[in-house]
């Protein structure tokens, strides 16, 4: 249970949680009763819940295979060094094909109830050659469940992370290219 810890109180700010994003997971849930599967996407509904029910625990953390040909990207921001609390955290994932960027998957981590895709972000990068990459800013690049808003603080810390990452790429492109 030890590694399943933060996911197991359903919190947001969960390291683990944007990688487990992108990349599809889905966690075995087991109880007395039997065991289940959720798509992890489907697991946190809103702040601190989650749809584990009483008596169960993440048994297991399934990953599908076919990520080889991406590359992937992990950012956290915590208030200082020595501190561990997750400010924002952000994973990547990007298929490139003919200097375009072919598929992507973003995630964020502590800037709403729960972790969430970036699919407005996701949707506008597909597609995009790494040399002319598109803007995006603020609300626009999310897309939340119910009717919470963001604060400009979170809004504000997930576009430093999306732009660090649009740095990260325009990197790698430099070394693709040469």
């Amino acid at each position: 249970i030890a590694p399943f810890f933060p996911i197991n109180r359903r919190t947001y700010a969960a390291d683990s949680a944007p990688p487990l994003l992108i990349y599809d997971a889905e966690l075995e849930l087991a109880s007395a009763a039997g065991v289940r599967r959720v798509a992890y996407r489907d697991f946190h509904v809103d702040y601190k819940r989650s749809v584990l029910r009483t008596a169960e625990i993440i048994q297991s953390i399934r990953l599908p295979r076919g990520w080889l040909d991406w590359r992937h990207t992990f950012y956290k921001v915590g208030g200082r060094r020595a501190q561990a609390i997750t400010k924002v955290s952000f994973a990547g994932a990007a298929r490139l094909a003919q200097r375009k960027i072919a598929d992507v998957r973003l995630a964020f981590g502590s800037v709403a109830p729960y972790p969430l895709r970036a699919l407005a972000m996701e949707e506008g990068l597909r597609g995009a050659a790494l040399d002319a990459l598109p803007e995006l800013h603020g609300e626009e690049m999310f897309h939340f469940k119910g009717d919470w808003e963001p604060g400009r603080a979170n809004i504000d810390a997930a576009v430093a992370v999306y732009d660090a990452a649009l740095d990260a790429l325009s990197t790698f492109r430099v070394e693709v290219l040469t």
